[in-house]
């Protein structure tokens, strides 16, 4: 299987941030970067991501040094997948996973909101229901048992990526 090379621009500071971990772990530079990469993609690790619009008000640091890295055609398939996913270019995505930042998926947030969205609709027809005398007896174990399951699917999301 042929080799794909993937070309990102990093600052300065981020270039001696990688240097520095790289040589820690006893590798060079694109081998440190590669490992990450593939321990990443291997545990589907979710990173946090700030807000955008925060990050566009910033002026934007230069990044004046190109690393290159070499990957498989299926590697490299991934690493598009997950940076489409995530919504940031390749080179984004290999910054901030090499720069040990936090990605965050936020596909599943927008399911967990979608539930609830759905659940407090429910509640209100109920409300509006029950004061206007249209019911008299509600039973909420239904909806009591969806919560705490979104809540449960949260609290395990946090788990994993705030430590």
């Amino acid at each position: 299987m042929k080799n794909k090379r993937i070309h990102i621009r990093i600052t300065e500071e981020e270039h001696s941030e990688i240097k520095h971990y790289a040589y820690l772990s006893g590798k060079n530079i694109s081998d440190y970067v590669l490992d990450l990469l593939r321990e990443d993609m291997r545990r589907k690790k979710s990173l946090y991501i700030t807000d955008d619009s925060k990050l566009k008000k910033l002026k934007p640091e230069r990044k004046e040094i190109d690393v290159k890295v070499r990957f498989t055609k299926s590697g490299m398939k991934t690493l598009n997948e997950r940076a489409k996913l995530l919504n940031v270019s390749v080179s984004e995505y290999v910054r901030r996973s090499t720069l040990q930042k936090k990605i965050f998926d936020f596909k599943f947030i927008r399911e967990l909101t979608r539930e609830l969205r759905k659940i407090g609709t429910n509640l209100n027809q109920l409300t509006y229901k029950a004061n206007a005398g249209e019911i008299t007896v509600v039973n909420l174990k239904e909806t009591k048992d969806e919560i705490a399951g979104i809540y449960k699917e949260l609290r395990n999301l946090f788990r994993k990526n705030l430590y």
